[in-house]
């Protein structure tokens, strides 16, 4: 990815800051009517969720800054976001993780659309592409690719896909930035009504390829704890390495 400052002008602090403002801060008790709100968006509209890795991400990398900036709607996700809320002064009110909420938000659309809606799930590989999209959809038709093609690849499986009436749904699972370079992708090609949520794991989750911590984990914010756990080799540097550099990062960047 090209390492140019993303904005002219503006300091690393600065955009790290807007970046935070701009998350969609909530508490449950809101999300139905938030749910409402983004299908009754006309045309495209993309969804996704900042943790403390996406912030190490954005900050370290323009191209991933200008991914997760051209959201429309950005959900604080994790402890660390909390901490970093705080720290510029917000209410960070509820977590709001991808992993709970967009069942909930998948559900909400079925019930509120039926039939009118058409979902799409893009992102990790097979078997788990068909098991997680079946789990999430709870059964629906669905349409499907891997997550290892090229983004065009995406809008061009969309536009022969989509539905001439209706609203579509598109869950990407395949990681930061590249689900939120092709979320914006598709956004800006399109005019039909569809949802695009970045999804994070949700596809292996939902195929339960990876497991949940137990409740009492997610309880006191410590999810990150079971994953490393379990997946030591491939999340050392996001948690062990990463945690430290994030609220290094916060402290500079609140200043």
């Amino acid at each position: 990815m090209m390492k140019a400052d993303a904005q002219p002008g503006r300091s690393r602090p600065l955009r790290m800051r807007s970046l935070v403002l701009k998350c969609r801060l909530a508490d449950a008790a809101e999300l139905q009517a938030i749910f409402q709100e983004l299908l009754d968006v006309e045309g495209p509209a993309s969804v996704g969720f900042l943790n403390q890795h996406g912030y190490n991400l954005a900050r370290r990398d323009p191209a991933a800054y200008e991914a997760f900036d051209a959201l429309d709607v950005i959900f604080r996700d994790g402890i660390g976001m909390a901490l970093a809320c705080r720290a510029f002064g917000l209410d960070a009110k509820d977590n709001l993780n991808g992993t709970d909420l967009i069942p909930a938000l998948i559900e909400f659309a079925s019930s509120s659309l039926g039939p009118r809606v058409q979902f799409f799930a893009y992102g990790t590989s097979e078997p788990w592409l068909k098991r997680g999209g079946d789990a999430l959809f709870n059964g629906r038709e669905f349409h499907s690719l891997d997550g290892f093609r090229e983004p065009a690849e995406y809008l061009q499986h969309f536009r022969a896909h989509v539905p001439a009436r209706g609203q579509a749904i598109v869950v990407l699972g395949m990681g930061m930035p590249k689900q939120e370079a092709v979320a914006n992708l598709i956004r800006t090609a399109v005019q039909t009504d569809v949802l695009l949520i970045c999804g994070g794991a949700i596809l292996d989750f939902k195929a339960r390829r990876f497991t949940r911590a137990p409740r009492f984990l997610r309880l006191i914010r410590a999810e990150w704890l079971y994953r490393l756990l379990l997946e030591p080799r491939r999340l050392f540097n996001r948690y062990v390495i990463g945690i430290p550099a994030f609220l290094l990062a916060v402290a500079k960047d609140r200043r």
